[in-house]
């Protein structure tokens, strides 16, 4: 049985990340939900989009990941996992109830002398 996941990111970083998670034959990447800012800089996400556009995956764009709109795209692709690698936002009961499992957040540095803003 594979995982269906749902991944949320800032930036490029995710590739490592990306690149595991496809290989490994018990999960599924099924959508890709990257940070938008007010003035969004396309270049920063031009590697991750072409591995999107590659293995057919949905790049889903939203300013706000609690939006109902947005939430209901996400149900349809009936996913079991997220996995947040760096999304600022945060993520309310609407958004986490929407994952099977829940949703898996990746912090790469030590809390709380990393903890971001």
């Amino acid at each position: 049985m594979k995982y269906k996941l749902v991944l949320f990111y800032e930036s490029d970083r995710i590739i490592k990340l990306f690149d595991r998670l496809y290989q490994n034959k018990n999960f599924q990447i099924i959508g890709l939900v990257p940070k938008i800012e007010k003035s969004i800089n396309l270049k920063k996400f031009k590697t991750i989009n072409s591995f999107a556009k590659k293995f057919n995956i949905e790049i889903l764009k939203t300013k706000n990941i609690n939006d109902q709109k947005f939430i209901k795209k996400i149900k349809n692709l009936n996913p079991k996992l997220g996995v947040n690698f760096g999304h600022k936002q945060l993520f309310k009961n609407s958004i986490i109830d929407t994952f099977k499992i829940g949703i898996l957040n990746y912090h790469p540095g030590i809390i709380p002398y990393a903890r971001g803003n």
